[in-house]
């Protein structure tokens, strides 16, 4: 399958969203919780604790395709397939999550945002939206481009977690609230790689309600308001 014949938003940032609209994304996507098993069975099991409280709330999952070889490739399209199942929107966080993609030659890192889309496809089923975010935010404008012929949307965030940063499910809580109190509006990053995230997820979605937020969904414009990918970029995708 080629990637990318669906067009992008033109731009994904805080500007999109009114007041007290948030939207909610999770990175690293399958890791199921780093601080258990990596296992098909533990990865399942933490990916289902997670989606739970999102059941019918629109998000959008970021996809690591090349950090969960340990699941083989059916054990990758099971978990993804909860995923979507439950209502999710796939994106690509590189095939490799490199810490700084940008830093790396221009080949190679559009070689590994191409492959990551590529097994995403794959994996999913051609259910891929053609939505990118930068491993760290790390980007360049050299890849920014690339993404932009390619009708591939970058999304950024307005509201960090610090979930990443291994601290309790209250202290994601206050930070997340905290930060988006300033805020008013924007996109929310978790992270599918700690389990304090699936425990702080029902109340952060409570208060998000009790505080009159609307979470909405980030979704890519009609096929027929932007032209698509050209062929001499089809001719070189992966299939």
């Amino acid at each position: 399958m080629i990637r990318r014949i669906l067009p992008a938003l033109l731009a994904i940032a805080a500007a999109w969203a009114q007041p007290r609209q948030v939207s909610i994304t999770i990175d690293d996507l399958p890791r199921g919780g780093d601080g258990g098993g990596r296992d098909l069975a533990s990865t399942r099991a933490m990916t289902e604790k997670l989606l739970a409280p999102l059941r019918g709330i629109p998000v959008i999952g970021f996809v690591n395709a090349g950090r969960a070889q340990q699941l083989g490739d059916e054990g990758l399209q099971q978990i993804l397939r909860i995923w979507t199942q439950h209502g999710a929107t796939l994106g690509n966080h590189s095939y490799s999550h490199p810490s700084n993609l940008g830093r790396l030659s221009l080949d190679k890192a559009e070689a590994d945002i191409d492959r990551g889309f590529a097994a995403l496809n794959t994996a999913s089923g051609g259910r891929a939206a053609p939505f990118f975010r930068y491993p760290g935010l790390n980007n360049s404008n050299a890849l920014n481009d690339y993404l932009a012929s390619h009708n591939d949307a970058i999304v950024s965030c307005d509201i960090g977690t610090d979930d990443w940063m291994r601290i309790s499910a209250e202290q994601i809580k206050k930070r997340t609230l905290a930060r988006l109190e300033q805020h008013g509006k924007g996109i929310i990053l978790f992270h599918d790689t700690e389990p304090a995230t699936a425990t702080a997820l029902p109340d952060i979605l409570d208060e998000l309600k009790k505080r009159g937020y609307r979470i909405v969904h980030i979704v890519p414009k009609p096929p027929e308001t932007l032209p698509a990918a050209s062929a001499a970029h089809e001719a070189a995708s992966p299939n």
